[in-house]
């Protein structure tokens, strides 16, 4: 009998190993499906607002009114995803302790086929009224369902440049470079970022940008794929009157562990401060 009773436990453990197999993300690996037609197509960035338009001033959650004088930020690579988004959290991600599964080249789950990549690290004026052109790729033709941004500091890495020289002194060595003014009831605030972000696991890559945009090649649907920063989004949860340290031009800054340097910080890596649409000739 205690045979027979072990042998019905085994066959309940494999049982749940199996059905726990079945719902795992199929697979962790970085493997990229080659299927669909070769295209080309355009790709571009624009510094928004949530309602869509381009920046101007904008209340946030907080209660202040923002208005930003200027705004650069380091943009690429950019991967599209053919895939849908997956979730970083689960019950089942909690047996890996809620680490992303990462690619050793980028981090990526997977998602599918890769339709197409700006492999260039571009500055862009996110105040611009038109979106900055980051180049045309090879792609393959499908629905980009996801999007994967990297924010790496100007030169990281060795990748190779999109923008001239005279952009990237800009930035001053920074990830994005921001400076406007802030006002609430009485108080008025003249605000100055520099915001390099830490280089500890993949703090330095957007994943999980949800689109729905059909890619296909120029010659068929011209236009081009633009992805959105929203710079409400990014600013949103600060807190100006925690600035407490200036500049020599009488600007508050986002000092290192300062609430509105670790609000900016986590809304820069929120997927949900982008978008990802397609925009007519």
């Amino acid at each position: 009998m205690m045979r027979i009773s072990a042998l019905r436990r085994t066959k309940k453990l494999l049982a749940s190993a199996t059905l726990l197999l079945a719902f795992l993300p199929q697979p962790f690996s970085c493997s990229v499906e080659t299927a669909g037609k070769a295209i080309r197509f355009r790709t571009a960035v624009q510094g928004a607002i949530g309602d869509g338009q381009s920046v101007t001033a904008f209340e946030t959650s907080r209660g202040w009114t923002v208005e930003l004088e200027s705004a650069h930020s380091v943009f690429g690579p950019v991967y599209f995803y053919g895939g849908e988004p997956m979730a970083r959290t689960g019950p089942l991600m909690h047996l890996f302790g809620g680490v992303a599964m990462a690619c050793p080249t980028h981090a990526q789950y997977d998602y599918g086929a890769v339709l197409g990549e700006v492999i260039e690290q571009y500055v862009i004026d996110l105040l611009a009224d038109a979106p900055t052109s980051t180049g045309e790729v090879q792609g393959e033709a499908g629905t980009c369902h996801t999007a994967e941004l990297h924010l790496h500091p100007p030169g990281d890495q060795q990748l190779p440049a999109g923008s001239s020289q005279a952009e990237f002194a800009k930035l001053d060595g920074y990830s994005i470079v921001i400076e406007g003014t802030a006002t609430r009831d009485a108080s008025t605030i003249p605000f100055r970022v520099a915001l390099d972000i830490p280089d500890e696991g993949t703090m330095r890559i957007v994943q999980n940008i949800a689109g729905e945009v059909e890619l296909d090649d120029e010659s068929v649907r011209p236009g081009r794929i633009v992805v959105q920063i929203l710079l409400d989004a990014w600013l949103d949860k600060v807190d100006f009157s925690t600035l407490t340290e200036t500049d020599g031009d009488g600007n508050y800054l986002f000092s290192d562990d300062t609430q509105a340097r670790t609000a900016l910080l986590q809304a820069v890596r929120n997927r949900y401060s982008y978008r990802v649409d397609w925009r007519e000739p």
